[in-house]
């Protein structure tokens, strides 16, 4: 099976490098100190140290992108030199393979809450947050690598990570009636898998659970199944979003292990 290298080992980058270890490929990941190389070495991934908001090792940096497939999935930081598009632009000037399979890891934060449905179609950016350093991003990879694909996750859940935890106990949240958006790890795993080991379609697409239950309803299951203190929300609307995965499905015939976040807890 073909190289792979993964430019962030970090909540998704990890797991991600390790089952493809798993699956049979050569795999190099990176990380920003070597604090952490020996947790790399020991799921058997290559490990390398790469901080993009220092100087690169041209040595080191060619090696890393002596692969067939590139996993981008480092999340916009704050406090830094450089911006998260600075960044990955710079990283990227020197791929000079156009074969090299590009699998940019943004987020739904790109799209404005419109309080409705939206699409990979959606071009309105939002004012605030990383949605529009994302944009950026996803565009600047989009334009000039025309063999990549930009994964927009929703609000990601797994192993360490249940958002239920920061709202337990707490009372009158605003907007209980807001849809989530939510995607397990095992689902932006498996889609990863597919466009590596089956069919690499490039494009931009919506990594989502297709069902949205409310806020209350998500949170207050979670609380449940955890054994926490309910949270209690007001019965009303903030603005919000209902992300679409519908391209997605339709693409690669995808079948999402976890349907709704209610599965996921």
């Amino acid at each position: 099976m073909g190289r792979v290298s993964v430019l962030g080992c970090g909540w998704f980058g990890l797991p991600m490098a390790a089952s493809l270890v798993k699956r049979g490929h050569e795999v190099t990941g990176s990380v920003r100190t070597g604090s952490k190389l020996s947790k790399l070495e020991s799921c058997g991934i290559e490990p390398v140290i790469i901080n993009l908001d220092e100087e690169l090792d041209f040595i080191e940096q060619k090696h890393f992108l002596d692969c067939e497939t590139l996993i981008i999935s480092i999340p916009p930081t704050t406090g830094i030199a450089k911006s998260h598009f600075e960044q990955v632009k710079e990283f990227l000037l020197q791929v000079n393979d156009n074969s090299i399979k590009i699998i940019y890891i943004s987020s739904t934060s790109v799209y404005v809450d419109n309080n409705n449905l939206v699409t990979e179609k959606n071009i309105e950016i939002p004012v605030k947050g990383n949605g529009a350093i994302l944009r950026q991003t996803e565009n600047y990879i989009r334009e000039n690598f025309s063999n990549s694909v930009v994964l927009r996750f929703g609000g990601l859940i797994g192993p360490d990570r249940n958002p239920a935890k920061y709202f337990a106990g707490r009372k009158n949240i605003p907007g209980g009636k807001n849809p989530v958006n939510l995607v397990h790890l095992d689902d932006c795993m498996q889609i990863c898998n597919i466009l590596i080991e089956e069919k690499f379609i490039p494009g931009i697409y919506n990594v989502c659970s297709p069902e949205h239950p409310t806020r209350a309803e998500f949170y207050t299951h979670s609380a449940e199944v955890l054994q926490l203190e309910k949270p209690e929300f007001q019965n009303t609307f903030t603005p919000h979003k209902i992300v679409s995965p519908e391209l997605l499905l339709k693409t690669f015939n995808y079948t999402f292990k976890f349907n709704s976040p209610m599965q996921m807890i």
